[in-house]
């Protein structure tokens, strides 16, 4: 309710934590009007050393989808359920980087817009 407030809307869609999957986890989020949504590039940034190697993870996600004709959708991390404080750097420059070197190759577009039928 607070976030529905916030953004002076109705949510629809719901990542589940962890990617959890399972049968009462679809049956609930679909008895409250949500879809999952699920990631298929996954940047494991929460451990990555660098932003190169998250910007590395990124690129072959991009380069497999392609292959098999499919969109990305991209998951990162602003922190981590392992430690408090967690250092940002690497996920926000490496997402600055690949909103700065893809522009001519990628299209960005919201959940919202690639789940639209």
């Amino acid at each position: 309710a607070l976030i529905e407030d916030t953004i002076g809307g109705r949510l629809r869609l719901f990542r589940p934590p962890f990617g959890g999957r399972n049968p009462l986890l679809f049956r609930v989020t679909r008895d409250l009007g949500l879809t999952p949504a699920l990631w298929n590039v996954n940047t494991r940034d929460w451990k990555a050393k660098s932003a190169g190697e998250i910007e590395a993870r990124i690129h072959d996600g991009l380069a497999r989808n392609r292959s098999r004709k499919r969109g990305s959708n991209i998951l990162m991390h602003d922190g981590s359920h392992l430690e408090i404080g967690t250092d940002r750097r690497r996920t926000v420059n490496a997402t600055a980087n690949l909103l700065g070197t893809t522009h001519d190759s990628v299209r960005f577009v919201t959940l919202d817009q690639w789940c639209a039928p």
